[in-house]
């Protein structure tokens, strides 16, 4: 738990710093800081932190070509098996180097991009370490962390309407993990959000049934084609409403702040609340429609995407004074859900933290 508290202490002051240095130079300097620093927990941690991690890396012992990875009966994604292949390559098979160096990748790509996006960068580095989850998620399943990374790379483009580039981003997001699929809509209805919203209210409503049958379809395609990947999927889910409750709450704050009209034109609010809604909704279809949280379900945590950066557009309503009282408020509420979350419930077993060996051997050593 102590490192936990001091990657958040180090990373909150870091942007602190970085929001007010007057060279871009300092502020890459503390861009580079927090990524390091964010992915020391991740990449120090035993196997038997986090849900999938034994998983990931038993990977990197298994000598397999490409086609062998690309058409074994997991079918890990391209991208994916280039890194694997690449550490093997290198030489670094023991886990801890994999963990590392992958935690550098997602957290430099999501991490630069709130400073890139964020009004309050501070608040927002402070939601991905709590509030949002993503943080920990990607302590579990990396291929979908590194896509929804790849794809957070890809906003500014979104926001900035250059779609092509956002769409060559996103097909490289997809070859670490096939539900990078998903993002495909979203320059699409990004586009239209402001134009036609109640085709794209509609359409993504519309959508998201569709996607709710993919559960029981991708089930039926793995035993057709004899994976095993796909065999849980149809299984009963047993996931609360916790989340729903949250997300359903948070969407109707941030539909009611469009009241306000010069909040209403900031693009990245806009964009925020689509994705908060797309949460909310995605929960809807888990709870009640069937969706597999454990299978397609977690796309869920990419629509989470807008949670990181919704407090800092909300705090743009108020006054200086007002908003230095609404993020403290923000802070405590964040440490709470976190603690709640990750402690209490243990959501993706990362708690009770253990380092690995050669971070233990090392300290006795000593």
């Amino acid at each position: 738990m102590e490192i936990y508290i001091i990657t958040i202490t180090l990373s909150l002051f870091l942007s602190f710093v970085g929001m007010h240095c007057k060279t871009r130079v300092l502020q890459k300097i503390c861009i580079g800081l927090i990524v390091v620093i964010c992915s020391l927990m991740p990449g120090l941690r035993d196997i038997s932190v986090g849900t999938d991690s034994l998983m990931y890396a038993n990977f990197l012992v298994v000598d397999r070509s490409y086609h062998d990875w690309l058409v074994s009966g997991i079918a890990i994604e391209p991208g994916f098996v280039f890194l694997i292949k690449l550490y093997q390559f290198i030489g670094f098979t023991n886990y801890a180097y994999f963990f590392f160096g992958v935690a550098i990748i997602f957290n430099y790509l999501v991490i630069s991009t709130i400073f890139k996006l964020s009004p309050n960068p501070l608040i927002s580095v402070l939601s991905l370490l709590t509030f949002s989850t993503i943080y920990f998620f990607h302590f579990n399943v990396i291929r979908a962390s590194l896509a929804l990374a790849v794809f957070l790379y890809s906003v500014p483009y979104i926001l900035e309407r250059k779609y092509k580039k956002a769409y060559v981003i996103i097909a490289i997001s997809v070859l670490f993990h096939i539900s990078g699929l998903i993002f495909l809509f979203i320059p699409l209805a990004y586009k239209y959000l402001r134009k036609k919203p109640l085709l794209v209210t509609f359409g993504s409503i519309a959508f998201m049934g569709v996607y709710s049958a993919s559960s029981l379809i991708l089930s039926f395609l793995g035993n057709l084609i004899g994976t095993t990947k796909y065999s849980s999927y149809s299984a009963e889910s047993n996931i609360g409403g916790g989340f729903f409750a949250i997300y359903f709450i948070l969407a109707l704050l941030s539909i009611f702040s469009l009241i306000n009209r010069k909040i209403r034109e900031n693009d990245l609010h806009l964009f925020c609340v689509y994705f908060i809604c797309m949460s909310a909704l995605t929960w809807f279809c888990i709870i009640f429609l069937g969706l597999r949280y454990e299978g397609p379900g977690r796309v869920v945590v990419y629509f989470y995407i807008g949670s990181i950066f919704i407090f800092s557009t909300l705090l743009q309503m108020f006054t200086y004074t007002s908003r230095l009282v609404l993020s403290v408020l923000i802070l405590a509420l964040c440490l709470v859900m976190a603690y709640y979350i990750f402690v209490i419930k243990g959501v993706y077993g990362v708690f009770p933290y253990t380092f690995n060996t050669i971070i233990t051997k090392t300290f006795e050593f000593l």
